[in-house]
Parts: C-alpha cells; structure tokens; sequence
C-alpha cells in the first residue's frame, strides 16, 4: 500500500493538468468537441452538485500518519488541504477524466490517432485509481460517477444537437 499512497497523489495531479489542457487544444483546434466537451462537463458536475445538496456525503479514511519521503508528503498534504472529504458521491474527478478522454477521443484532430485514444484512456484509469489510492473517493464514489458519464454520453454524445450547434455558433463565429 506505500506504493499507492505514495505515486498516486502525483497522478491525481495530472488531473488538473489534463483537465486544462484538453480544454486549451479544443478550444482552439476543435470547437464542435470543445463545446460538447464543455456540455459534457457542465451538466455532469450541475447533477453533481444537486446529488450533493440533497445528498451531502463524506469519505474520511485517510491515513492519521504520512508515510514517504517530504516530496510525496507534500503533495498528500498538499490535496488533503484543497480537497476535503466532503461531498464525494460521485466523483467529480472521475467524472471529469471520463469526460476529457472522451472528448479527446472524439476529436477529429485525435480521430485516428489510437496512442492518444490509449493515452486518454489510461489517464482516465489511473486518475480514477488514485482517487481512491489515496482515499480521496471509494469505489461506489467512481461507479456512480461512472454511470453519470454513461447516461450523459448517450444524450450528448449520441444525439446532434442543431439548435444548440446554431446557438453556440451564432455567439461565437469564428469557430465555425
């Protein structure tokens, strides 16, 4: 388990980079992913938030005592103190990296491109396993996330959307 506890808290880091990342390259190089992106993203974290004002959870597990050296310390102590264990079914990370590998896979920039489908993937996975690596989030916290990112891929990922496409592209030309 020192393995765990001590390599995840880096990788849970990636999911902030990833996450503003593939938002950046989108934006700029693929409007139609970035915007059913964004949606993706916008409405899972909004039945995120209602789930957790109806349902407020908590997920307290975490070790009294750090173990690793001051490097992998640091960045324990450093998500322990942004991100309390409040609020956690579902997840929202896991939701999200779900959401950025999509996206990215989605994209016509990545449309053949199977090493960044394999890396959106493999990011997903090890950003969910070290949610719960590092007791951040429990595995009924990554499933319910999980079937939220599923029922949410179907209605927009599955489905055009013309009258939103005209919207979007009526307030942003240059992206059309």
């Amino acid at each position: 388990m020192d393995f765990a506890e001590n390599v995840f808290p880096i990788l849970l880091n990636v999911y902030f980079t990833t996450l503003s990342n593939w938002s950046i390259f989108l934006f700029f190089y693929d409007a139609d992913e970035f915007y059913r992106g964004f949606s993706f993203l916008a409405c899972g974290m909004t039945i995120s938030l209602i789930i957790f004002t109806i349902f407020p959870t908590t997920f307290c597990h975490r070790p009294e005592v750090l173990t690793g050296n001051a490097f992998e310390q640091f960045w324990l102590r450093f998500i322990y103190g942004a991100d309390k264990p409040t609020n956690v079914f579902p997840s929202i990370h896991v939701f999200n990296s779900i959401g950025c590998a999509i996206a990215l896979i989605k994209s016509k920039k990545f449309k053949d491109n199977k090493p960044m489908h394999i890396f959106a993937i493999i990011s997903a996975v090890l950003i969910t396993l070290s949610t719960m690596f590092i007791k951040q989030h429990s595995v009924m916290d990554a499933v319910a996330a999980s079937i939220i990112a599923y029922i949410l891929y179907q209605l927009i990922y599955k489905r055009e959307h013309p009258r939103l496409r005209q919207f979007v592209y009526s307030k942003f030309p240059n992206k059309g």
